[in-house]
């Protein structure tokens, strides 16, 4: 009897109690992570990187890989340069690269992932001696393919903030592009002929062939042409082949726009992202009238370049 009536009397104390729900708060507190978006994701990265480590080294491929991978590109996707000391130097676009790595290892069978990024605000004086404030950007990239570690290395470029066709998401993908170039032409032997000095030396010579297809003479034949044409007292008798009009034009936008590509194919791409010339129209259907307004706007935006340099 007496436990009959302990347990009414429990029951009665139970249903006479309120139920207690968590808090919002409580069940925020519960499921929040206890590091931040950044810190989870390095230690992912780290992760992954330590286990592609692991089995550096290891990677295994077929014959076929090993000849597709390792096949030169061909010249016309290898670009010249100079650097800022005038120094002049060859290199593949980091889209070649990539196409080659999906070709062969398929889409996913590799990655390259960034392992820092550091950002550093500087002074930098333009030839002009205007002082701009620019950020240096430096980044680490991991490449690893099939699970498998293959390198490393850093790529750098520079923020400029009056840059109109530059954003800051340019600059970490020029890091990118170029630790894909480096990786896979120092790991992988992939498009590694840029390091070649006979290949150097023969894209020289094939841009020196496509500027005199291109109907450009020398730049002193051309100054000399040019002053022959418009001296007083000199007619066509004596003044063999006098430049003309178009031709003088045609000379002038060339050697403005040398430091842009070393082919005619690579200064039409640069102009075509300066919205200089529309897509598909070429530097050789041009008239005097649009090779004049082209030479301008060239000028306008190499001065702008310039400034931030």
């Amino acid at each position: 009897m007496n436990m009959e009536l302990q347990k009414v009397e429990a029951n009665s104390v139970a249903e006479a109690m309120p139920l207690q729900r968590p808090t919002e708060s409580a069940l925020v507190a519960s499921v929040a992570p206890t590091i931040s978006p950044d810190q989870y994701r390095a230690q992912e990265v780290h992760k992954i990187i330590e286990a592609g480590m692991e089995k550096a080294g290891t990677l295994v491929l077929t014959e076929a890989e090993r000849t597709a991978l390792t096949a030169h590109f061909p010249d016309a996707v290898v670009e010249l340069k100079r650097d800022d000391s005038g120094k002049r130097f060859a290199y593949i676009p980091h889209i070649y690269i990539s196409n080659r790595l999906c070709d062969v290892f398929g889409p996913g069978g590799w990655t390259i992932i960034q392992r820092q990024m550091k950002a550093i605000e500087k002074e930098q004086r333009t030839r002009a001696g205007k002082v701009l404030l620019v950020t240096e950007i430096s980044a680490e990239w991991v490449m690893i393919v099939r699970g498998v570690y293959i390198g490393e290395s850093w790529g750098q470029g520079i923020f400029y903030p009056n840059n109109p066709i530059q954003s800051f998401r340019d600059v970490i993908e020029g890091t990118r592009g170029e630790c894909i170039r480096s990786i896979a032409a120092k790991y992988l032997n992939c498009g590694s002929q840029p390091w070649e000095p006979s290949v150097q030396r023969r894209l020289g010579l094939a841009a020196a062939r496509e500027r005199l297809e291109f109907g450009t003479p020398s730049p002193n034949r051309a100054t000399s042409q040019a002053r022959e044409a418009t001296t007083p007292g000199l007619t066509p008798s004596n003044v063999s082949a006098p430049v003309s009009t178009e031709k003088a034009l045609k000379v002038e936008l060339w050697n403005l726009c040398r430091p842009l590509g070393t082919t005619v194919a690579k200064i039409e791409e640069r102009l075509t992202d300066w919205r200089i010339l529309s897509p598909g129209q070429h530097l050789t259907t041009l008239n005097a009238e649009e090779l004049q307004a082209t030479i301008e706007k060239v000028k306008v935006q190499t001065k702008i370049e310039s400034d931030q340099k």
